[in-house]
This record gives C-alpha cells, sequence and structure tokens, in this order.
C-alpha cells in the first residue's frame, strides 16, 4: 500500500505572524466553537503552540496536536438551539473561501465550519491571496458582535425562500381543511378553483410572517385569510349557479 504525501504551504516569517495573528483574532472572537477532531469532543480553548503547529501543518493534525474543526455559526431546531438569523448566517457563509457549510433541511440544522491552521483557497493560491481571504472571514465573524447579520440581503431572501417553501410544507394541507370543513358536504375542488388559484388568493392577503425556530415561518393573519377566500369563492360560486331568488345555498355556513 503506498503512502499519501500532503504538501504544505512555504510561509515567510511575515505571513506566518500574520496567519498567527488573524487566527487568534477568529479563536478570540467569542463567536466560535472548537471540536478537538481526534475525539470528536469540546475543546475548551487552543495553546499558542497548538495553533502554530497547525498553521504550519496546513490545519492536519501533528504529532503532538490533534486538527481542530472550528465551528463559525450553527443552528439545531432539533437541538433547541439557533434561530432564522443563524439559519441565514450559515448560508451566507456558503462558497467563502475556506468555510465548509453543511445543511440538513429535514431537521432544520445546519452548520459553517473551517479547520483550524488551513489557509483557505488551494494550495496553488498565492499565501497573500490566503490570508487576504482569512482575514475577510475573521472580520464578518468579529462583526457579528455588533451587528446580528453577515449579509442582510441573504437573510431576507431566506425569510423568503421559507415562505415560499411554507405552502407546500403545511399551509396547502392546512387551508384546504378549512375550506372542505367549511364546505360541509362539498369538497373544495367542486368550487373549481385551482392549488395555483388558491395559493394567489392567499399569498396576496398576508399581512405579517414570524419564524418558529430556525427554518419554520407561520403567517399571522390565515385564519383571516381562510374566511376572506371562503367569501370570495362564494360570491363568484354564487353568481353563475344559483338563481337570484334562492335564498340559501347547499352548502354550510
Amino acid at each position: 500500500m503506498g503512502n499519501t504525501v500532503r504538501f504544505h504551504r512555504t510561509y515567510t516569517p511575515a505571513q506566518y505572524e500574520r496567519a498567527a495573528e488573524l487566527w487568534g483574532r477568529l479563536l478570540d472572537s467569542g463567536r466560535v466553537s472548537l471540536k478537538n477532531d481526534d475525539y470528536g469532543s469540546y475543546l475548551e480553548k487552543v495553546t499558542e503552540e497548538h495553533l502554530l503547529q497547525l498553521i504550519v501543518n496546513d490545519g492536519e493534525k501533528t504529532y503532538d496536536y490533534p486538527a481542530v474543526t472550528v465551528t463559525l455559526v450553527s443552528y439545531s431546531d432539533m437541538g433547541g438551539y439557533g434561530s432564522d438569523i443563524d439559519a441565514a448566517n450559515v448560508r451566507a457563509l456558503d462558497e467563502t473561501p475556506g468555510v465548509q457549510v453543511n445543511i440538513d433541511s429535514s431537521r432544520d440544522e445546519g452548520q459553517a465550519w473551517t479547520q483550524l491552521g488551513e489557509l483557505p483557497g488551494d494550495l496553488d493560491d498565492e499565501v497573500d491571496t490566503g490570508l487576504e481571504w482569512l482575514e475577510s472571514l475573521v472580520q464578518s465573524i468579529e462583526a457579528l458582535n455588533d451587528y446580528p447579520f453577515i449579509n442582510e440581503d441573504r437573510y431576507y431572501e431566506y425569510e423568503s425562500e421559507c415562505q415560499e417553501a411554507a405552502w407546500d410544507e403545511y399551509i396547502l394541507s392546512d387551508i384546504t381543511k378549512d375550506l372542505d370543513d367549511w364546505a360541509g358536504g362539498y369538497h373544495w375542488e367542486d368550487f373549481g378553483v385551482s392549488d395555483d388559484d388558491l395559493r394567489e388568493m392567499f399569498y396576496e392577503r398576508v399581512e405579517n410572517w414570524s419564524f418558529q425556530g430556525a427554518g419554520t415561518v407561520v403567517c399571522g393573519n390565515q385564519d383571516e385569510i381562510v374566511l376572506d377566500i371562503q367569501e370570495v369563492v362564494l360570491e363568484a360560486w354564487r353568481g353563475p349557479l344559483v338563481d337570484p331568488a334562492q335564498t340559501a345555498l347547499p352548502i354550510a355556513s
């Protein structure tokens, strides 16, 4: 069985000093958590010697020290922590040099992480370029102490994505059940309104959304919307199908 050779970057003394300073700032940001990759356990802190050895070894474990995963942002509805802002920030870090992002939408959880000491970019990239990427990442994480969003536009995109997804996840089934109950012996489909029409009527009447956890949104006026849709559809249905002299409709009131 052959041996795998891993090549590492070569730093000048000035570059090495800058790398140590930037990684140190990230560790001191108060925003990250650390994991000992040998045991998968929480690591309270990293010594200076540990950090310096990982920089030289481009993030790989050394004889004396384990590799360390730095979690930058995470959230988990299953685990009971995190928020919509954390979820958006994880997504905002996607495709950031040096950052790995894992998202499990089925469990509403995700993490953005980097390998301590591993300079962002490929080995073919200039060290100074990797240091610039690292500095940009550090600044983004430090800025969270003063402002909650890594990218506010990405937050609003995520909010819109969740609002759109809510239709298939639960809103359609909820409101069609309500409408079927209202229609009595009839089925909602008997009124000739398609799901697409229903969706349009619903979304144009939404007044507010709110997050429940990191990935689920609820419409604050959903009950009122259902009542309004009932009135609109009933009025449209009454016209062509019911004699003006008829005083009652064959549906539940």
